[in-house]
C-alpha cells in the first residue's frame, strides 16, 4: 500500500523510514483502499516535505532541535537536567517519523494519537514528544546526570503514559508555545515552504 498508494502519486515524495508504520496504522483503523487516501493526505500535508517525505532524515533531524526549547518552556528545571547530560535528541527519532506507532503496542492507542495529530499542526507530534518526556521527569531527576542513562531511560519510555490527559497537556502546551515562538526564543527556525 505504501509505495503503491503514496510514493507514486507525487515524484517528490520519499518513502522514508517510518512512513510504513504509519500506513500500517491507516490500513488497519480504515482499510485498503481508505488507508491509501489517507497516508497520500497526510504525506501532501503533515509529512510533507521538507519534513518527513525527504529522501534524508535532515530536515526532520533539524525539526527535532526544538524539543528541548519546548522542554524548557514548560519545565526549565528538567531543561538544565536534559542540557547538563549532554543527551542528544535522537532517541524522539522514531517517535516523530512514525508519529509513535514504532514505539505504541496497542493499534488502537496509535490511533487515537493519529486522531490528534491529523486535527493539529504538523508540527504536534513534537509537543507530544515534549509532554512524553515531562512525564518521565521524576525518574529522570531521580537518576544520574549522565548521557547513557539519560539516553536509555529516553530511548525506552513508558508510552503507557501517552494518555488522554498527555494529548491534552501537548495541546495546552502548544497553545501557551506556539512554534513561531518557540523558533524565536531558541534562535532556530524552520523551513515552512
Amino acid at each position: 500500500m505504501q509505495h503503491r498508494g503514496c510514493r507514486h502519486a507525487h515524484d517528490a515524495y520519499n518513502a522514508v523510514q517510518g512512513f510504513h508504520d504509519v500506513c500500517a496504522v491507516f490500513l488497519n483503523v480504515l482499510g485498503d483502499t481508505m488507508a491509501k487516501a489517507a497516508a497520500l493526505a497526510v504525506a501532501r500535508t503533515h509529512l510533507r516535505y521538507p519534513y518527513a517525505m525527504s529522501a534524508t532524515l535532515d530536515p526532520v533531524m533539524h525539526q527535532m532541535q526544538l524539543l528541548y526549547p519546548l522542554i524548557r518552556s514548560a519545565d526549565p528545571e528538567l531543561a538544565r537536567f536534559l542540557a547538563e547530560s549532554d543527551t542528544p535528541v535522537y532517541f524522539a527519532l522514531s517517535w516523530m517519523i512514525s508519529w509513535f506507532s514504532h514505539n505504541i503496542p496497542h493499534p488502537a492507542r496509535a490511533a487515537r494519537l493519529y486522531d490528534l495529530f491529523i486535527v493539529s499542526n504538523p508540527l504536534m507530534p513534537l509537543y507530544v514528544a515534549a509532554q512524553l518526556v515531562i512525564a518521565h521527569r521524576d525518574e529522570l531527576l531521580a537518576g544520574e546526570c549522565e548521557f547513557t542513562v539519560v539516553h536509555h531511560r529516553l530511548s525506552n519510555p513508558r508510552m503507557e503514559l501517552l494518555t488522554d490527559q498527555l494529548l491534552e497537556a501537548a495541546v495546552q502546551l502548544y497553545r501557551r508555545c506556539p512554534l513561531k515562538r518557540i523558533q524565536q526564543e531558541a534562535r532556530h527556525y524552520l523551513d515552512t515552504a
